[in-house]
């Protein structure tokens, strides 16, 4: 008998050791899968899947061969978090965790199994449902013991959406109310993080100087002191920076971490003047880190500091680029596309490309200074660029002083040149004109060479003189007038400097009030909606508009407010005065007659924007016949294709074929009456074919046909219709057409 409990007691020691091994290992791969790092994009790296699929297997055999063990639901919920970290099986971690409620009510796991189950509904996009669940399990005193865990989940829920305020208000209820809890530590760091992602970077110090104060593990300090170094930079504290990077050095020894500090250091170190060492620091990181997000950060910044400091613009631009090529999807990819494109404005700016035209070049800063607002935050640079645009007109003038003095020089020489010519009597009369150099053409002789170089050298310079008179008169009446209204513009909006405005303000108003972007000054200035356009501009408008609204109603009243347009070249309508005139008298009044003086005006000016409409109808004095003119044709097409497309109502769809849904006809040949078939197709709110029935057959003796639709249409996948944006039940009905077989 005593061998027999003897026996009995071994048996238990191995079955009670064999289970509690299986479990022991699976803690400990549990264990070393957690202490691995995420991935980039925050999944779990293959090592670590491994080693959870070993605790998934290890716990199944304990959940299976021994059910009855004391380990058996430590063993479901730590499968429950396995599969919960594996990132790929939460619904079925769901199931374990609801396991845990359901079956082992009394186990100490049921506060943990709580909280996963809210995780859970985070990671598969119910926020809303883990928010709740979180906030109902702060208020349950029976979990007190975890509440510090709850309100640390919650926390980083919030900071992971960037609802700040909320992360900092639950970070800061762990500090004040569980200073004693695990998760004491890991908030109060989070807590500093923060702030320096709500960019408040001195406040973002003093919790972390609070923390290095507490009692924290060595690393957290280090982690801290990297966030003060980072703050420091950005704070515009470069020494303290510095200081700050370089005593971290010394004391981190974690390698993942030293390339992010060193970071910070070159960054700093270009900002403190060391701008040679900086360059070379971010190198060494970019080749020690290829193919990284750290690597495409030192990329982009290294190109800051090639346009910040060196003025490297070739440079800048091939880090730029290179940041995407690092990190494809690296947060600072889009930026460095835009400082790009920037730096490519600026060297063409300041190199332009030969043959550039004035009017051009001003539109390339125009549009520099459109890149330092809106992609560089500059508005500093901005003002330079335009203060240059304003400064270029003076150039141009001196330019054209200098061409003008040339000009008179070459001209009395060219008069000695002629009258040399005269002497030796080649010539009797010669005049100064466009087609002296031609005339001189026929003349072989050393005086009439210098002749023809003298004369068109004086051409030259005569019309390059002209074309700057005429860039300059546009600087007067667009260029200038426009970038003041843009400064205006930047200093009440943007700067907020009344000084300054005020002061571009009334440069403004000494410029001539019938320009448009005085007008407009003068509407911003008065916060009123603000138009490109004058007084004389809009009573104009005004004139050609009350003649238009009476063109169909009362014709011969719009043709003669019309008339009273045309009668005024300088009219700004008068070209679209001439035409609708013309029109009137051509279609409506059927008066071509009538219609052929104001046509023949527009055809006088090439230029005219209308010439290409009257030449469809109209060409060498003859008119091609149309009810309706080409060009008010073509208007009225386009309002009625608006005009009948249908608004698309996104909440009330019908139900839809997903794919292209086309039937694969047999390879027959039938003598049929018809060739269409027409299918009812009964869809429901689940996007399901629930019937299919043919109410059109091709002929009543060849259903064969019929069952070959049928066949096919049941293969197909389709989309519900929508009432009110909610899937319902609805019946859909198809045409389709049969073709023969060609032989």
């Amino acid at each position: 008998m005593k061998k027999v409990i003897g026996l009995g007691l071994l048996l238990g020691l191995l079955f009670g050791c064999a289970y509690y091994n299986t479990f022991f290992n699976a803690e400990k791969y549990f264990a070393e899968a957690q202490e691995l790092e995420l991935r980039e994009n925050g999944k779990p790296k293959p090592a670590a899947v491994q080693k959870y699929n070993k605790v998934i297997k290890k716990c199944g055999i304990i959940i299976t061969d021994f059910p009855n063990s004391n380990y058996v639901d430590d063993a479901v919920m730590l499968l429950g978090k396995s599969l919960f970290y594996k990132g790929t099986s939460y619904k079925q971690a769901a199931d374990k965790f609801n396991d845990i409620l359901t079956f082992y009510p009394n186990s100490e796991f049921v506060p943990e199994a709580h909280l996963y189950l809210a995780m859970v509904d985070y990671k598969t996009k119910k926020k809303d449902s883990a928010y709740q669940k979180l906030k109902e399990f702060i208020l349950e005193p029976k979990f007190k013991k975890y509440h510090a865990r709850a309100l640390y989940i919650l926390a980083n829920y919030y900071l992971e959406n960037e609802n700040l305020s909320e992360a900092d208000y639950y970070f800061n209820q762990i500090i004040t109310k569980y200073p004693k809890s695990e998760e004491y530590e890991d908030a109060f760091f989070a807590r500093g993080k923060t702030f320096f992602l709500s960019e408040k970077y001195e406040k973002s110090n003093e919790v972390f100087n609070a923390l290095l104060h507490s009692r924290i593990s060595k690393q957290r300090k280090l982690d801290a002191r990297y966030y003060m170094a980072l703050n420091y930079l950005l704070m515009g504290e470069y020494e303290k920076a510095k200081v700050t990077a370089e005593k971290l050095l010394k004391k981190e020894n974690r390698v993942n971490k030293r390339p992010k500090i060193k970071l910070i250091l070159a960054r700093t170190l270009a900002k403190t003047g060391e701008v040679d060492d900086s360059i070379e620091l971010l190198k060494k990181i970019i080749e020690n880190n290829q193919r990284t997000f750290l690597s495409a950060e030192a990329c982009f910044h290294l190109a800051e500091i090639y346009f910040e400091f060196k003025k490297d613009y070739d440079k800048a631009i091939e880090y730029y680029n290179r940041v995407g090529t690092e990190k494809r999807n690296s947060p600072f990819k889009e930026e460095a596309l835009s400082k790009s494109v920037v730096a490519a404005q600026i060297i063409q700016y300041y190199q332009p490309n030969t043959g550039i035209s004035q009017e051009d070049l001003v539109e390339q800063q125009f549009m520099l200074a459109e890149h330092y607002l809106n992609t560089l935050d500059m508005p500093d640079s901005v003002l330079v660029v335009y203060d240059n645009i304003i400064a270029d007109k003076d150039k141009l003038e001196a330019q054209v002083d200098s061409l003008r003095q040339k000009e008179i020089l070459l001209y009395e020489s060219l008069q000695d040149s002629l009258a040399k010519v005269k002497k030796i009597g080649l010539l009797d009369s010669i005049k100064i004109d466009k087609s002296l150099s031609d005339s001189l053409l026929v003349i072989d002789s050393l005086k009439t060479q210098k002749a023809i170089i003298d004369s068109s050298s004086y051409i030259e310079v005569k019309t390059k003189r002209k074309n700057l008179e005429n860039v300059i008169k546009k600087y007067d009446e667009e260029f200038i007038p426009y970038t003041k209204f843009l400064k205006l513009w930047l200093y009440k909006n943007v700067i907020i400097d009344s000084l300054k405005a005020e002061e571009v303000y009334s440069s403004l108003l000494e410029l001539p009030e019938e320009n448009k972007y005085v007008y407009a000054a003068k509407k911003m200035w008065n916060n009123e909606p603000v138009k490109f356009s004058n007084p004389k501009l809009e009573k104009e408008e005004t004139e050609y508009n009350q003649a238009i609204l009476k063109m169909d109603t009362a014709p011969q009243e719009s043709l003669e407010l019309l008339e009273k347009i045309t009668s005024d070249s300088l009219h700004s309508y008068y070209d679209k005065a001439l035409y609708s005139a013309g029109y009137i008298n051509y279609a409506i009044l059927s008066d071509s007659t009538k219609a052929r003086p104001f046509f023949e005006k527009i055809l006088q000016d090439k230029k005219n924007e209308f010439v290409p409409f009257v030449e469809k109808f109209y060409k060498n004095g003859k008119f091609t016949v149309y009810e309706r003119l080409p060009y008010l044709e073509e208007l009225e097409k386009k309002q009625a294709e608006e005009e009948e497309k249908p608004e698309i109502d996104e909440k009330n769809q019908p139900a839809k074929v997903v794919g292209e849904g086309k039937i694969k006809w047999p390879l027959i040949r039938v003598d049929l009456d018809t060739n269409v078939i027409i299918v009812e197709l009964d869809i429901s709110a689940k996007g399901e074919l629930t019937d299919c029935r043919v109410i059109q057959s091709l002929k009543e003796d060849k259903p064969s046909i019929d069952k070959v639709v049928i066949s096919q249409i049941e293969n197909w996948e389709f989309k519900p219709a929508l009432k009110d944006g909610k899937p319902v039940d609805s019946t859909l009905r198809m045409n389709f057409i049969y073709e023969q077989e060609k032989k």
